[in-house]
């Protein structure tokens, strides 16, 4: 969890089973503003966009992804209002 300090602000680092999200993911928190750090090898499916949208409904997001991520997936993700960004 300690990725969170990565974004350069005193973000605090949140259990993603506190929101109910299964996935192995790294969730930060600051001023209502939300961090979600996506980590894996397999590709990011709409699947897996649905059941994070759902979870962080109404809620600020900027959701870095270090995985091939599927184009419906990233079109839920934006129609959301979160901010995607490629995690480098």
């Amino acid at each position: 969890m300690s990725q969170c300090k990565e974004f350069g602000k005193e973000y605090e680092a949140v259990d993603p089973k506190n929101l109910g999200i299964k996935k192995r993911i790294t969730l930060c928190h600051k001023d209502g503003q939300w961090i979600v750090v996506l980590k894996r090898k397999s590709r990011v499916l709409q699947k897996d966009a649905k059941e994070l949208v759902e979870a962080m409904k109404g809620k600020r997001v900027t959701i870095y992804i270090d995985a091939p991520l599927c184009s419906k997936a990233k079109k839920l993700f934006e129609d959301a209002g979160w901010r995607v960004n490629a995690l480098m």
